[in-house]
């Protein structure tokens, strides 16, 4: 899926999980340049820290999107519906890698009270 898409499915969907009594915002990545996997796994701790899980697209050997809902020096743990537990950080990459991570693809969710 072409991330202009996924970016619009994630937003529908958020608005449609939104109730009276909180609302669902989607928050893209941001990077004032082009950034390294370590930045892009600084981005993801500093999500989760705020306590705000992480949409990502693991491209490459799974090409599978998750939600990233923890993180260690090891690894980044999943939460998803196929099953998979976690990914080992070494084996992701930014063009190379197991898992290919594109940071433009990268979405947080924040849920406020209305």
């Amino acid at each position: 899926m072409e991330t202009r898409r996924w970016h619009a499915l994630v937003r529908k969907l958020a608005k449609h999980a939104s109730t009276d009594d909180f609302t669902i915002d989607v928050e893209r990545a941001e990077f004032a340049s082009k950034p390294t996997i370590d930045r892009v796994f600084d981005w993801i701790d500093a999500s989760l820290a705020q306590r705000k899980p992480v949409l990502v697209h693991l491209d490459g050997t799974l090409n599978h999107f998750s939600v990233v809902a923890g993180l260690t020096t090891t690894r980044l743990e999943l939460f998803d519906s196929a099953g998979h537990k976690f990914v080992m950080r070494s084996s992701c990459g930014m063009k190379r890698g197991f898992h290919i991570i594109r940071p433009k693809a990268l979405l947080r969710l924040a849920v406020r009270p209305r």
